[in-house]
């Protein structure tokens, strides 16, 4: 079975680390890891490492680098939404 796996940058942070080793321990005899990433960086490289390549998305950076905004629970979909429409 194929799962997906999206990740918006490809920098090894926390939540990268963490995917990393649930992909080591996962079963792959059951299920087939997809990855993309928002571009090539450490992470992809990382995930070769174990034998996973990861798609990227080319996403352009201005979007990559977005940190959630803690008084605007919303600021990604608002910024989103004012790109895309």
């Amino acid at each position: 079975m194929n799962v997906l796996f999206l990740d918006h940058q490809a920098e090894l942070g926390g939540g990268e680390v963490s995917l990393l080793e649930f992909l080591k321990a996962l079963d792959r005899e059951r299920f087939n890891p997809v990855v993309y990433l928002g571009c090539k960086g450490p992470f992809s490289e990382e995930l070769a490492s174990i034998g996973i390549e990861a798609s990227s998305l080319d996403i352009p950076e201005r979007f990559r680098t977005l940190k959630r905004d803690p008084r605007r629970r919303n600021s990604l979909v608002s910024l989103a939404g004012s790109v895309f429409t």
